[in-house]
């Protein structure tokens, strides 16, 4: 769909609070060859740089300096610091092959995680199970691939999650109807199913669990909690079945269900409302709680508190660490809005990220830690854009990555390199974050939790000022990592050691916000 490039005359900007901050774009990059590319994954390398994963069917031109194997392939995409491509590969067999993640390895390779039903042909080294298999890629840190790996089962299996694992290896989930057959150890529960494959380092397999009920689902995301177990994010349509304990809503809901470290299930949990619900991603929060967003098609009812805006919503779940819901939220427009993507955020909200409304552009909302919407934003130029996905920067802004068939028109600064369908590769960078002024001690005495000066020098202490308390000071990363720790009654927070950039100052109850300059 094409429309006007009026649309692109700013942003939408709904804000619900005083303090809420606009987004300003820092760069965009395209990467794509002379037909179609549907980017899947981008992560942050050791660097500074990116590594970008996809499908693609273009020839060797543009960006692209390979030429396919086959119907689709991988395409990989390493870019330096100054998003410069540095190389690209193109992996398949001669059938059809994609990516949907990639994750930079200890070794400073790269573990690529996606799915194939080519036969013994070009990159592929094991014969297909059946239709579509798990296929793992683990590539060297110039792109070289070292092994790959073919996991499935008669039927269809579609990899859709690799996470890294606490012993080294890996964790690869998706849906699956395979009866029991090829690497598939358990019968299916009725159409697809949740299917997780555990690996080691080299690839090898140690196990693999099912989990379904009497009709279909579909896994959206597996995390990895502290103490080694998984929990696990999809849709599902079935009612009370094989390992499913909760009544459906509607038609299709949210699934949560939580492992331990062996892929035992513990428990699982539903959430809807009477019509469609599809889950698109799953987060873990500082906190402890778990974030569930996708697309919604359900009015008012069961799990959802609030109606229905258009024809599909972004609906989000806030639950705790045991599954039961907190919160939800519905946003969107009078039209099709559809969420691909979640993020936490440093204050305690979150981002929901892909299309709003007729306008088909990256679409951003932005929640507070209550579900409080304080602003939307849109990038896009005079093509389409498909936001697929959402990463935090070392920097504290944030990434974003998808398709455009844009040409160097709005907010993409670069052409087109083919494709009228998805487009290119579109990488884009934001922050969100506006300088503080200097706060006094005088300005900071009134609140519970104050640090002054701030932003701080690394030359000088940080000043601390808090209600008494037995708790010890935390000093935390964005994503709720703990730097620093002090004991309890700590008045000077020595920050000489501590990297440039913003954190978090935890004392019981009480968080402040510090930059350390």
């Amino acid at each position: 769909m094409k429309f006007s490039f009026a649309l692109l005359a700013g942003s939408l900007l709904l804000a619900t609070s005083a303090l809420a901050q606009i987004p300003t774009k820092q760069w965009d990059v395209t990467v794509g060859g002379s037909d179609e590319e549907r980017f899947a994954n981008m992560q942050p390398t050791p660097d500074g740089g990116y590594i970008l994963v996809g499908t693609s069917v273009s020839p060797a031109s543009g960006d692209k300096s390979q030429d396919n194997q086959g119907g689709e392939d991988i395409w990989v995409v390493k870019l330096d610091a100054n998003r410069t491509k540095q190389w690209d590969r193109t992996l398949g067999g001669t059938s059809y092959d994609g990516a949907q993640r990639v994750l930079p390895t200890a070794d400073g390779g790269y573990l690529i995680g996606g799915y194939s039903n080519s036969p013994i042909s070009g990159d592929k080294t094991q014969p297909s199970q059946g239709d579509t298999d798990f296929w793992l890629i683990k590539l060297n840190a110039q792109g070289h691939k070292l092994w790959d790996r073919s996991f499935g089962g008669t039927g269809d299996d579609n990899l859709l999650s690799l996470v890294p694992t606490p012993d080294g290896g890996f964790l690869a989930g998706g849906s699956s109807n395979s009866p029991v057959s090829g690497q598939k150890t358990q019968a299916s529960q009725g159409g697809n199913d949740f299917w997780l494959v555990k690996v080691d380092a080299q690839g090898t397999k140690q196990w693999d669990q099912t989990y379904g009920g009497s009709a279909a689902e579909v896994l959206a995301s597996v995390q990895v909690l502290a103490d080694g177990s998984y929990l696990l994010g999809g849709s599902s349509k079935s009612g009370v079945s094989g390992h499913k304990t909760q009544a459906s809503q509607g038609n299709w809901d949210y699934w949560l269900v939580k492992t331990d470290a062996q892929g035992r299930k513990l428990w699982d949990r539903t959430f809807g409302g009477a019509g469609s619900d599809y889950l698109s991603d799953m987060r873990l929060s500082a906190d402890g709680s778990v974030l569930l967003a996708g697309r919604c098609a359900s009015a008012a009812g069961g799990d959802k508190t609030q109606p229905q805006l258009g024809s599909w919503d972004y609906w989000v779940v806030k639950t705790d660490g045991q599954g039961t819901k907190l919160w939800d939220r519905t946003v969107g427009t009078p039209q099709e809005d559809l969420l691909n993507c979640l993020l936490p955020t440093t204050d305690g909200g979150c981002l929901l990220g892909g299309s709003l409304g007729a306008a088909a552009m990256y679409g951003v909302v932005k929640l507070d830690a209550q579900g409080t919407q304080q602003w939307t934003h849109r990038w896009g130029g005079d093509g389409d854009a498909r936001l697929m996905q959402m990463l935090p920067a070392a920097d504290g802004s944030y990434l974003l990555g998808g398709m455009s068939t844009s040409t160097a028109t709005g907010d993409k600064t670069q052409p087109s390199r083919g494709g009228l369908l998805y487009g290119d590769y579109w990488g884009l960078k934001f922050d969100i974050s506006q300088p503080l002024p200097v706060e006094s001690a005088q300005e900071a005495s009134g609140r519970a939790l104050a640090v002054f000066p701030n932003p701080a020098a690394r030359s000088k202490p940080v000043q601390l000022r808090y209600r008494p308390t037995a708790a010890p000071v935390g000093l935390f990363t964005y994503l709720g990592q703990l730097v620093r720790q002090w004991p309890a009654g700590t008045t000077l927070l020595d920050v000489q050691h501590v990297a440039p950039g913003q954190y978090l100052v935890r004392v019981g109850t009480h968080t402040t916000r510090l930059i350390v300059q």
